[in-house]
């Protein structure tokens, strides 16, 4: 069967299901969380997604070459342990540099086999990962490419918010000595001595006296967190929804907020009603009057009867 570059959502289940096995057979070869060297995989003229049999692991497309990495692995849900599946590329400008990489980091690899040493990391992030093209990132699931979304609560509006989830999947390998890269930020941070706060710079210098960060202090923290953690092979999961259900913060806050909401329209509701009775009337009583003075301030005076005028 010819192939083209645009599969039929058909296809896409078929090729996804037999890549998903060929690692998962792979994995219980080589041992769990192994990450697996994959091949380029065709279809055959049944419709069956089968590896191709050829002696590098180097794969093309139209104007690059690559190695693809894949990795299963477990992961936790609302609905309890579900088995995924991370992959990630590794591309270069010729066939003989991308050999010359595996070579020195894992000389035995062979198609299908696992990369010793290789850790797979998946970033992701509320924030694109991408300037450029945010879109590139963006995290999808099922055959219609389902966007997948994190209920998050705005701390200034009290709302919950819908925003995408960006993510990305990177490959580590140790250094000589055996040891994977860890990458510690240098913060702004506030120290406190002698009952008095004062703000330090990273370099440790004294910047301020001051319990709290300014604006620009707490970007840098950020840029910092988010620049390291991209350098570090430790996971660096956040967990999400699948667009469908809230995080647990974000329910509790969505019902607070809504029974807030509904008490706050009774009490408006009972107010109404007793401004109405209050100013149906052609005369009040002192205390009447108070009162609807109070829920009305600029309402003007009533009568007032003779006979509640002394306190």
């Amino acid at each position: 069967m010819q192939q083209t570059n645009a599969l039929t959502a058909a296809q896409q289940k078929a090729h996804k299901g037999a890549v998903h096995k060929f690692i998962a057979d792979a994995s219980e070869k080589y041992g769990r969380g192994s990450v697996i060297l994959l091949p380029k995989f065709v279809e055959d003229d049944n419709g069956t997604w089968v590896p191709e049999n050829v002696n590098t692991p180097v794969r093309s497309t139209n104007d690059s070459l690559f190695l693809r990495f894949g990795k299963q692995y477990t992961k936790q849900t609302a609905k309890g342990s579900e088995v995924a599946y991370m992959f990630t590329n590794k591309f270069g400008d010729t066939a003989d540099d991308l050999q010359a990489f595996l070579s020195h980091v894992s000389p035995n690899a062979t198609i299908g086999s696992a990369v010793k040493n290789c850790r797979i990391v998946c970033h992701e992030s509320l924030k694109p990962f991408s300037k450029v093209n945010p879109k590139r990132d963006m995290k999808v699931a099922g055959e219609g490419g389902k966007e997948l979304l994190k209920y998050v609560v705005n701390y200034e509006t009290g709302e919950v918010e819908k925003m995408p989830i960006y993510s990305i999947n990177k490959f580590f390998f140790p250094d000589e000595n055996g040891v994977f890269p860890i990458h510690k930020p240098e913060l702004f941070k506030v120290v406190e001595s002698n009952g008095s706060h004062f703000v330090m710079a990273p370099n440790g210098r004294k910047v301020r006296e001051d319990a709290f960060l300014n604006d620009v202090e707490i970007e840098h923290n950020e840029n910092q967190t988010e620049l390291c953690a991209m350098k570090t092979a430790v996971d660096r999961l956040i967990q999400h929804d699948n667009g469908e259900e809230l995080s647990n913060d974000a329910t509790k806050a969505y019902i607070a907020r809504t029974n807030a909401k509904s008490e706050a329209a009774t009490r408006k509701a009972a107010l109404d009603i007793r401004i109405a009775e209050l100013q149906a009337k052609t005369t009040l009583t002192a205390a009447e009057q108070m009162e609807l003075n109070a829920l009305v301030p600029t309402t003007v005076p009533a009568t007032v009867t003779e006979d509640d005028t002394t306190f």
